[in-house]
């Protein structure tokens, strides 16, 4: 499962601030009058105690987003590297965790200086000073905290898998039926245009049969370009094939409205048999209902000695078959029983 889906966020620092300071007058003004000094000291001491936890909680809250990044699977961890720095996330993690301990000594010296006071006078300057150096931290956080919080909303969005169970990755050129094919086979809802390039992010659909379980990834497609120089949306793609155990369901497209002709198509197909050979793929002609003859019988000649299917999404041919091809798979390969 992603493994921030359930983590709350902090709040940006002018937020936060203003409601630990908001939160801090709530609770004094909650004391009820026990003598002058009595209730003084009380009502400061709830100030600044109010304060230093609101602070404390955001960031811990802070903090289980950092630290999730170290503790899940590499493959949630490489689609976070392509757009944060771990170098990044490391620093900031030591560096709140330093400041939990800072925020805890300012919150016991003060309470512990507010307690012993005699002088109802000096009270209210004790209690600004610790909430003026609390307000301070706060404020030298604020960049450290914005980049959590993007952070945390990428992270909330990554696709939510269960590793336990069989993974295929559909993959192909743009505009294969990628989308498409995950839609009709899963419980996934995602975009379906007829124009290349839709998908940007990976998608998630489950497939329910009998006492199986399947999850079907529908990935960005992917151009005819070396790996080292792929873009961010074509890398998530990549990681999901090098890092998610299971069978590669690799469409080719022979209608007239392909993006690329034959041998770009191969050129993709050979380029992740031959990275990732230790994955299973099973290609697929996708489109047969509306095809370009010439284009459809040379991916057809070029496939002859490989086991392949023909189907078509829109017109539901051969999608029994494709199926069958997937319970059987997950028969001889997981055998993975929902209980």
């Amino acid at each position: 499962m992603n493994p921030w889906e359930k983590l709350k966020p902090p709040l940006k620092c002018d937020v936060l601030e203003e409601e630990a300071f908001s939160k801090a007058s709530k609770a004094a003004n909650k004391i009820p009058y026990q003598g002058k000094l009595r209730t003084a000291r009380r009502r400061e001491e709830a100030r600044v105690m109010v304060l230093a936890n609101v602070f404390e909680k955001h960031l811990n809250r802070a903090i289980k987003i950092l630290s999730t990044y170290f503790e899940t699977d590499e493959f949630y961890r490489e689609l976070v590297k392509l757009y944060f720095s771990e170098g990044d996330i490391k620093r900031i993690l030591k560096r709140f965790r330093g400041l939990l301990e800072v925020i805890n000594k300012i919150r016991g010296d003060y309470i512990h200086r507010i307690s012993r006071e005699e002088d109802i006078s000096k009270l209210t300057r004790i209690r600004r000073e610790a909430q003026g150096r609390i307000a301070s931290l706060i404020k030298d956080i604020a960049e450290d905290m914005d980049i959590v919080i993007d952070l945390y909303k990428y992270c909330r969005r990554l696709p939510s898998l269960d590793l336990e169970y069989p993974v295929f990755i559909v993959a192909g050129a743009p505009n294969t039926g990628k989308s498409s094919l995950v839609k009709k086979l899963s419980t996934a809802n995602v975009k379906i245009a007829s124009y290349p390039f839709t998908t940007k992010e990976i998608h998630v659909g489950h497939m329910r049969e009998n006492y199986f379980i399947a999850q079907f990834i529908d990935t960005p497609g992917l151009l005819d370009r070396p790996i080292s120089e792929k873009n961010p949306v074509e890398m998530k793609a990549i990681l999901a094939l090098k890092y998610l155990k299971g069978e590669i369901i690799y469409l080719f497209d022979p209608s007239p409205e392909r993006y690329y002709d034959p041998d770009k198509q191969f050129n993709i197909y050979f380029s992740i048999t031959e990275s990732f050979p230790d994955k299973e793929v099973l290609p697929v002609i996708n489109k047969v209902d509306y095809i370009d003859g010439n284009v459809y019988n040379e991916i057809k000649k070029r496939l002859e000695n490989l086991d392949y299917l023909e189907i078509s999404i829109l017109k539901d041919i051969n999608i029994s078959m494709l199926k069958k091809k997937i319970i059987e798979y997950i028969k001889k390969n997981y055998l993975k029983l929902r209980t």
